[in-house]
């Protein structure tokens, strides 16, 4: 009874790795502002997570500059998660942005940090990563 039982758990362990793989498609890659002006590579199905210095209560927040193309697709909307669990007024957190990588390709991914009703105004930060999709 007992081999019986360790049978059907690794069946089942063997079954869900497989199920895994599939579904992932490829594996999460977080970037930072460290990697600004740098490169990423992406396997088709693949997420691609841009972790950026952010506090909207000064107005400003980051915004997707032109993402065109098939390559990659924004996964909803952005995420903002304070400093700490507590945060203090005024404080400031990550925007997180989340992408999918569609199909082999290349694409400058960029990002301003600006006010989003000032028009005509240039941002006080940006952020570009060439992504390549294999």
């Amino acid at each position: 009874m007992q081999s019986l039982k360790i049978f059907y758990i690794t069946i089942l362990c063997l079954v869900l790795a497989a199920w895994l793989s599939a579904c992932g498609g490829g594996s999460a890659i977080s970037v930072t502002q460290e990697q600004n002006g740098g490169s990423v590579e992406l396997k088709t199905g693949g997420i691609l997570e841009v972790r950026l210095e952010s506090n909207p209560s000064t107005g400003y927040s980051w915004q997707v500059v032109g993402l065109q193309g098939n390559v990659l697709e924004q996964q909803g909307e952005a995420e903002y998660k304070a400093e700490s669990a507590l945060p203090k007024p005024g404080s400031g957190g990550v925007e997180i942005f989340r992408f999918k990588a569609l199909q082999p390709g290349e694409l400058a991914l960029r990002l301003a940090y600006s006010r989003p009703w000032e028009k005509d105004v240039e941002p006080i930060e940006t952020f570009e990563l060439l992504v390549v999709v294999k």
